[in-house]
């Protein structure tokens, strides 16, 4: 049966939903999966979100963390309406807001993202029903993890760029910029004179697996509503936090608010003087890490999912932006890291 067919009964029959109009959500954006906002013949919306199939398990996690969550008591979320193995679909209550940069969010919605943060700092492997989860596909629970993983993001990219296969523009980037070697002297400066003891199970918590200004829909009164849990589990405590100030929407975020932002989150989850400390080393790896990922980004597995939401998508104009980010976030890692482990 179609895919169109199977949805168009599936809603019909289980929300008693009759489709009226669709239209395809942010189509410009490089999405990993198909975003459809609908409309019902009486005037209802969903979302409609068709998933890129991995390993990763994207459907499951972003399903079931919003249906764990929101049973929990956290509503600063969609409501998960309908699940579809089959054709790895799902359906999601509609919810009004646009995301907004860093620079855009005002301070009483900046406490409400670090309250809902908090809040996921509450929820651990003990609480009744997480049986379930596995941990986040970023999840690190140590300094050590987060090293590992940007090492081997950049094994990625230098394998790529060594190979036959690469790209001028890839090759070039490689060649000019002496990259690995200021991304090792970064990663000595966060380690050095620091213990680094790997988060014990018991005191993990639940992350939405990419917690950013992205993924956060804001209204014109600051109310917020958080998506994108399709890489959720457990992870370290701190790395929704460290994760929305590092990300790339965040680069814009005044220090002032940033540092506004982490008080409200440490206030709220009852952090010592010691974890707010380790806060600010995760998130000085986490900036490292973040040339990591644009560079593996230029790696033509990274693209592919890149294809499946955009069968238009345009790969010159993607390698080249990610390339350009790399530079950036490089540049920002040298400035801001030691401001961080002072701080």
């Amino acid at each position: 049966m179609p895919f169109a067919i199977a949805l168009e009964r599936r809603l019909a029959d289980e929300l008693g939903f009759r489709i009226g109009r669709q239209e395809p959500i942010q189509p410009w954006q490089a999405h990993n999966n198909r975003l459809l906002h609908l409309w019902s013949t009486d005037a209802r919306e969903v979302v409609v979100k068709i998933y890129f199939q991995d390993q990763r398990q994207r459907l499951q996690r972003e399903y079931t963390g919003l249906s764990f969550l929101r049973a929990q008591g956290i509503r600063e979320l969609p409501t998960p309406l309908l699940l579809d193995d089959g054709y790895q679909f799902a359906v999601y209550s509609f919810e009004s807001g646009a995301t907004r940069t860093g620079a855009a969010l005002s301070l009483r919605s900046l406490e409400r993202v670090a309250g809902f943060a908090a809040a996921l700092h509450w929820i651990h492997p003990d609480t009744p029903g997480s049986e379930m989860f596995p941990t986040s596909v970023p999840a690190t629970f140590s300094l050590a993890d987060q090293v590992r993983g940007i090492r081997a993001r950049l094994d990625s990219f230098a394998s790529y760029a060594s190979s036959d296969a690469v790209e001028s523009s890839v090759a070039s980037l490689e060649r000019e910029t002496e990259l690995p070697g200021r991304v090792e002297l970064l990663i000595s400066d966060v380690l050095q004179d620091c213990e680094d003891v790997p988060v014990a199970r018991e005191a993990w918590s639940f992350s939405t697996g990419d917690l950013a200004p992205h993924n956060v829909l804001v209204t014109p009164d600051d109310d917020i509503c958080v998506v994108d849990l399709e890489y959720s589990g457990w992870d370290d405590p701190v790395i929704p936090v460290a994760d929305f100030l590092s990300a790339e929407t965040s680069t814009d975020l005044s220090p002032d608010n940033a540092r506004a932002f982490v008080k409200a989150y440490a206030q709220l989850a009852q952090l010592s003087a010691h974890e707010v400390r380790r806060l600010q080393r995760v998130r000085a790896l986490m900036e490292v890490g973040w040339v990591a990922v644009h560079l593996s980004l230029l790696v033509p597995e990274r693209i592919a999912p890149k294809r499946f939401a955009d069968p238009a998508f345009d790969v010159a104009k993607h390698l080249s932006k990610h390339a350009q980010l790399a530079s950036a976030r490089l540049v920002r890692a040298e400035r801001l890291v030691p401001t961080l482990l002072r701080e």
